[in-house]
């Protein structure tokens, strides 16, 4: 009670009651009006334009003496009948204020939108005009002599979001409107009176003396950003300080206009952040508007597609890249408007002609308002990896057509000992059918009498061929020269073995040296499988078909 008692009384010495709309005029005449963002128009009871600063004149083109006494219909793409433009606005301010999305023409014939916050100004409950406020990004309209008329010059403070403040020579505040005091979480008149080291650190209260010092003695406006902190509280704002004059030009003390801009720093670190981020990735990333020309290009874009983002900002992305196909852009552009989303593969032509196989995800952009403003398209150049398949494709075919017209049997064996693949001289050797093969266990194949001996030998990759006793689908037995070989998976781990398989039963008595014959053909074959083991992997994935068995049985 006492600090209110004391800030009135420090109000009243320096003539500043707020009920003494002559109090005003001082502040007005200095022009501290014409240092706000907000564009500020006052209007009489008729409508007739009798203030308008300097944010007006920069926002729509006419100096303050070419409009002043002209209707506000100068800024209306059309012409209102003047009666109901008055009921509408009466019946709309009957609270004393109201916000609005209009639009206006600017003195060029530019059609702006603005928000507008228009305010009625009454006496004895008569209104004497309008007020508008108008904001880049906020328009705020005001109506009348903002220098002449009290009623302005408190509806301007209480409604703007700028804090708005006056100190005097020694640097105590004399005065501060409503969302200045909010930003110390206290009342007007509770901060009446004191100064920057009853409010802030001491360390950054120094700072602010020191500056509005040098401001005073300058005798120059200075608008710059700073950051204050109250109660473990950081806020930045875009502040406009200047010395505040008496009616002979003394200076009396200093004003300030503080815009919070926390929200757009932070704002503009985040989108600082991702767009470094966005440059660091290896795949292209690239923005198209709703017209579709290229907003954003990164730098594994310009890897890709051989063109700087300055060569490629602004252009349409069809003189940069194109779909291969119009059939397969439509389906993928009409996924994407149904879903918000797709991926996929598909070929671009680059500029140069080049074409480049693209792995693709595109997803639809849209504002805070659920708009869409364009296409975010993450491109990944796969056209190596397409070549490698393709080649690998390839060779798996002439291996696998080389295995099938082998004179050898020849089986995949699984980690689990299942049978995987096994071609057409085995399943003739034993009179089985690839389908009563497939997935059946080796052991399940092999006489009790060597299945120990052929344990010892297939996961072991000796080189060596040893006999096996096989059982054909007749019960009879079938002895062969079993050579093996082992495969790995990338980390180490067994995946199976393969097995080359020669029928010796007819010849198990011939001569050493007719045996060492076969022993050193079955080695070179064995020798060609060895070299085609990666692309035989492939077929330890595969599951059994119809088509397997009739392709290779």
């Amino acid at each position: 009670m006492e600090d209110r008692t004391m800030s009135q009384g420090y109000a009243k010495m320096y003539g500043l009651d707020f009920c003494d709309e002559n109090n005003f005029k001082s502040i007005y005449s200095s022009g501290i009006l014409d240092l706000m963002d907000d564009a500020i128009i006052i209007l009489d009871e008729n409508f007739d334009i009798t203030y308008w600063n300097l944010a007006a004149e920069k926002m729509y083109g006419w100096k303050a003496e070419e409009v002043k006494g002209k209707n506000i219909d100068m800024l209306f793409c059309k012409n209102f009948d003047a009666q109901k433009k008055k009921d509408f606005l009466d019946k709309m301010l009957k609270k004393g204020k109201f916000d609005v999305e209009i639009t206006h023409k600017t003195r060029d014939g530019t059609v702006i939108i603005v928000n507008s916050r228009i305010i009625t100004i009454k006496c004895m409950e008569t209104i004497r005009g309008y007020v508008v406020l108008n904001n880049p990004t906020i328009i705020n309209e005001f109506v009348d002599d903002v220098k002449k008329n009290y009623s302005i010059v408190k509806t301007i403070f209480e409604n703007t979001t700028d804090s708005i403040y006056l100190k005097d020579i020694n640097g105590h505040y004399i005065m501060i409107n409503k969302a200045g005091a909010d930003a110390f979480r206290k009342k007007p008149e509770d901060i009446i009176g004191l100064g920057d080291r009853q409010l802030f650190p001491e360390e950054e209260a120094a700072a602010i003396i020191s500056c509005d010092k040098e401001i005073m003695e300058s005798g120059k406006t200075r608008t710059f950003e700073e950051t204050n902190h109250f109660q473990g509280i950081s806020r930045t704002y875009l502040s406009t300080k200047g010395p505040y004059r008496d009616s002979e030009g003394n200076i009396k003390g200093l004003f300030g206009i503080s815009k919070d801009i926390t929200r757009i720093k932070e704002a503009e670190k985040e989108r600082t952040y991702k767009a470094l981020m966005l440059s660091q990735v290896n795949d292209a990333v690239v923005m198209i508007n709703n017209e579709k020309c290229i907003t954003y290009w990164n730098k594994g874009a310009e890897l890709i597609y051989n063109l700087k983002s300055d060569e490629v900002m602004g252009k349409p992305r069809e003189d940069v890249y194109k779909w291969s196909t119009i059939e397969s852009e439509r389906s993928a552009y009409h996924k994407l408007e149904k879903n918000g989303y797709w991926h996929g593969d598909n070929v671009h032509v680059r500029w140069d002609g080049k074409k480049i196989y693209a792995e693709t995800t595109l997803s639809t952009v849209t504002n805070d308002n659920n708009e869409k403003i364009g296409i975010l398209a993450v491109i990944r150049d796969v056209t190596e990896r397409k070549y490698l398949e393709k080649k690998l494709q390839k060779s798996e075919e002439r291996y696998r057509i080389m295995i099938e017209k082998a004179k050898s049997g020849v089986l995949l064996i699984g980690s689990k000992g299942n049978v995987k693949y096994i071609n057409k001289k085995m399943t003739e050797m034993l009179g089985l059918t690839a389908r009563e093969v497939f997935n059946r266990s080796i052991f399940d194949l092999i006489d009790d009498r060597t299945v120990r001996a052929f344990r010892n030998h297939f996961r072991l990759d000796k080189g060596n061929p040893f006999e096996v006793k096989f059982i054909r689908k007749d019960g009879s037995y079938m002895w062969a020269l079993v050579s093996t070989k082992t495969l790995f998976k990338d980390n180490k781990e067994y995946m199976g073995s393969i097995l080359i398989v020669n029928d010796i039963t007819a010849r198990r008595d011939m001569e050493k040296s007719l045996m060492d014959a076969m022993i050193e053909k079955d080695r070179n074959f064995k020798l060609i499988v060895g070299n085609m083991a990666e692309a035989l992997k492939l077929l330890m994935k595969q599951e059994y078909s119809e088509d397997y068995d009739k392709e290779y049985t």
